[in-house]
């Protein structure tokens, strides 16, 4: 989730610097910003992130050749198949709240999905997550509240509001963290 947040702010600095007006302060913004995405990218390479991102990536190579699921690459793959399969049981109205985890276990026994997903109570993508206990409906109220929340502070970033770029930035990376973790389905 917390993934999105450096990209989100260089995108909020890089609309920052195109506002603005004084020719030395854009100058001197621009630097910077290039500076920041300069530093972002050297401190992706030399993390530990790289080594993830490579590991993830032959994780899903691996799962679409056919291999057993074996890390949390392949794992969200095979619990996004289940949740597919399960929208497709009860499209409309979905199967109620706190149901991936009874789906699961019924499409692993039915050897539709690898039995190492069996433990998950949620499909580690909110939407998918929405449309198997809410079904379209639920999905329909979500992406449209969604949709009238973001057009909103999209409107008053336009008007010139920093509160509502922030509010819109921040929303925007709670709908990209959204695809790939179940946020709304944690807790605790």
């Amino acid at each position: 989730g917390l993934v999105w947040i450096p990209f989100i702010l260089v995108l909020a600095f890089w609309l920052k610097v195109k506002d603005a007006t004084d020719i030395a302060v854009k100058k001197r913004q621009t630097v910077f910003l290039f500076s920041l995405i300069a530093l972002l990218i050297v401190l992706v390479a030399l993390s530990p992130a790289a080594s993830k991102i490579n590991l993830v990536v032959s994780q899903f190579v691996g799962w679409f050749n056919g291999s057993d699921p074996v890390g949390t690459g392949d794992y969200r793959l095979e619990m996004w198949l289940a949740a597919l399969l399960s929208i497709q049981n009860a499209p409309l109205i979905g199967h109620g709240t706190d149901s991936f985890l009874i789906q699961v276990k019924s499409l692993v026994d039915a050897g539709l999905i690898h039995q190492s997903v069996s433990g998950f109570n949620h499909p580690h993508n909110d939407y998918l997550d929405i449309l198997v206990s809410h079904g379209i409906l639920g999905g329909v109220i979500y992406i449209g509240s969604l949709w009238l929340l973001l057009s909103n502070l999209y409107v008053g970033m336009m008007a010139g509001y920093k509160s509502a770029t922030i509010g819109f930035y921040g929303c925007l990376s709670f709908l990209l963290s959204g695809m790939f973790q179940a946020m709304l389905s944690h807790t605790a």
